[in-house]
């Protein structure tokens, strides 16, 4: 992440913000202060942030590469969700983001992550949330 982030005011900001201690609330209604040894949640509004920035080489990539051109695939992303469209060569494309997410020591969660004919099936992303 060194890479993206040329002020080194906030890449220091950021990395204080990774090691900055949990609170929480016991089922006692104590609040206890402890070291983080893991960074920030998942889900939380920092962790969106760190992945939206790790995600913009994704970006970066798929127009270097000039895949929408050459794949006629469209990559919509918004923040650490995305979704591609395209015309064929899907497993290709697929194989590519993997290869970039792996670099970046990221990847696909499995259980999100389909292949579908948008025309016959449609777009519907409850199935993102747990819903059907």
């Amino acid at each position: 992440m060194a890479k993206l982030i040329v002020d080194k005011n906030i890449f220091r900001l950021i990395k204080l913000w990774l090691r900055a201690p949990v609170v929480e609330e016991g089922r006692d209604g104590k609040k206890r202060t402890e070291g983080n040894p893991k960074g920030t949640p998942k889900g939380g509004v920092f962790s969106l942030l760190l992945t939206d920035i790790n995600l913009h080489v994704l970006d970066r990539i798929w127009k270097i590469k000039r895949v929408e051109e050459r794949c006629k695939a469209r990559l919509i992303r918004y923040a650490d969700d995305f979704v591609v469209l395209c015309q064929g060569q899907t497993e290709r494309v697929l194989k590519g983001i993997k290869m970039v997410l792996r670099a970046l020591e990221l990847r696909l969660n499995e259980e999100k992550t389909r292949i579908l004919g948008v025309k016959k099936e449609g777009l519907n992303f409850s199935w993102l949330h747990g819903r059907s």
